[in-house]
């Protein structure tokens, strides 16, 4: 339900989010521990540069096909949002240090 929460449908993203508020009623920390362990899952399966390509494939998208500045924009804030709320492990640090370095 958490992945499906996240969808671009529409439809789905609303049943999805009722299921879940339903659910917090019942058992809160279960849906918060599931949404934790959910985050996790997609942050270890989707690498940085698969993230980055996505969103960076979407936001050129938004722009050269919508128009669509602003949704341009808002996408690589998100993506910078993402990463930056993030805690950083010595691995990814290894990885930004050599990709800054000149």
């Amino acid at each position: 339900m958490t992945v499906t929460s996240n969808t671009a449908s529409e439809t789905r993203q609303r049943a999805a989010l009722r299921i879940i508020h339903e659910m917090r009623d019942m058992n809160e920390r279960l849906v918060e521990e599931a949404n934790l362990v959910s985050r996790e899952m997609m942050d270890v399966a989707i690498t940085w540069h698969e993230l980055w390509y996505q969103g960076l494939e979407d936001a050129a998208n938004l722009y050269f096909t919508d128009k669509d500045v602003d949704g341009m924009l808002e996408k690589l804030d998100e993506l910078h949002e993402h990463w930056s709320s993030r805690l950083i492990t010595s691995d990814d640090s290894i990885v930004v240090a050599e990709a800054t370095e000149p």
